[in-house]
């Protein structure tokens, strides 16, 4: 059975799935699911590619954006922020949703989310962001500068 974690309506984390979930998941109402687990991290784990398979027999959309020892950068955040902007109802999952969940709290920051709302949507989902807060903080700031600047711009084209 598929376990996963909510954190709002639309946005759920969980550890592996397997092919097999797929139907629980489209019945779930996921429309959309990111592997951040690497290929080849365990002997028993699935390939990125048979989830995609069985996700994509159920009309499931998937995208494979591993998080290995290369860490996160920022194209990364930016494909997740992406995802999150469709407002769809989503999954990611790595071994145990950890990475996921900092993944995604990455982010909703990066869309100016608030570090404080971040890390009680995650508390809620099991994740502890708490160690993160100072860089969501700075996330959450940017994305609020880049809203303002984009208001002015939008103001002095009036």
């Amino acid at each position: 059975m598929v376990t996963v974690f909510p954190l709002s309506d639309l946005v759920f984390l969980g550890p592996q799935i397997r092919p097999h979930e797929a139907t629980p998941l489209k019945e779930a109402g996921i429309v959309r699911v990111i592997c951040n687990r690497p290929d080849g991290e365990a002997a028993d784990q699935p390939r990125a590619e048979d989830v995609k398979s069985a996700l994509a027999a159920m009309g499931i959309a998937f995208d494979y954006l591993p998080i290995g020892g290369q860490g996160i950068d920022q194209s990364l955040i930016d494909q997740v922020a992406n995802r999150l902007s469709a407002a769809e109802p989503l999954l990611l999952y790595c071994t145990s949703g950890r990475r996921s969940s900092v993944i995604w709290g990455l982010a909703a920051a990066s869309l100016g989310q608030s570090a404080e709302a971040i890390i009680k949507m995650a508390a809620g989902a099991g994740y502890d962001l708490t160690p993160y807060r100072s860089v969501l903080e700075g996330f959450a700031a940017d994305a609020q500068a880049r809203a303002k600047a984009a208001d002015k711009e939008t103001d002095g084209a009036l």
